[in-house]
């Protein structure tokens, strides 16, 4: 095969390599683990993707919890995604919390507005990776109105990849490693 032949291919396979996405592992946290207090007032999807609060009048507060989550130690971020329903002059809240098992916060996130929207806590370096907390959702009233609710979904745990030699990295040696073969054999063919 000619010079002129595998330059092309030699160009196409790094620019394969430059290109090719990095990523990060992300698990799934599944919401059928949680305990829903009061259980009528929040409804589970059948896959653990997601859960709807709705506002109960006999509680002032719904939650959603569980006590004993795994954070890997190589955790960088806990994410949920969420919708949330303020009807006209509601003013509710939905509050998110990891605590510790003293019940201590150790991050929270409160939303007071209706919207759609993702919420990520930067775990990097945080104190209790490798560990178990808690992770609660709380929908409360703060008026006399009963119509709010919220769906929180795509509940995950980012973890930081564990580098592994990519077949980018093989295709860069392998084709360094016969451009010298090539000039070796080269070099030999003009001295015989």
């Amino acid at each position: 095969m000619k010079l002129k032949n595998i330059v092309p291919v030699v160009m196409i396979l790094i620019g394969l390599c430059l290109f090719s996405p990095q990523s990060s592992q992300a698990v799934a946290i599944d919401l059928n683990t949680f305990t829903a207090d009061p259980d009528t007032a929040v409804t589970i999807a059948a896959d653990g993707s997601s859960a709807t609060m709705f506002e109960d009048a006999n509680y002032s507060s719904i939650w959603l919890y569980n006590d004993s989550i795994f954070i890997p130690a190589d955790a960088t971020a806990l994410s949920f995604d969420y919708d949330f329903l303020l009807e006209a002059n509601n003013s509710d809240e939905l509050n998110a919390y990891l605590y510790d098992s003293g019940f201590n916060h150790l991050t929270d996130a409160w939303i007071s507005a209706t919207g759609i929207g993702t919420i990520m806590w930067d775990l990097t370096g945080a104190s209790f990776l490798g560990s178990n907390v808690g992770l609660e959702f709380d929908l409360n009233s703060l008026d006399l109105l009963w119509d709010s609710s919220v769906t929180i979904s795509n509940v995950r745990l980012e973890s930081a990849s564990t580098p592994i030699p990519e077949p980018c990295t093989m295709v860069l040696l392998g084709s360094g490693l016969a451009g010298l073969a090539g000039l070796a054999r080269k070099r030999l063919g003009k001295r015989l």
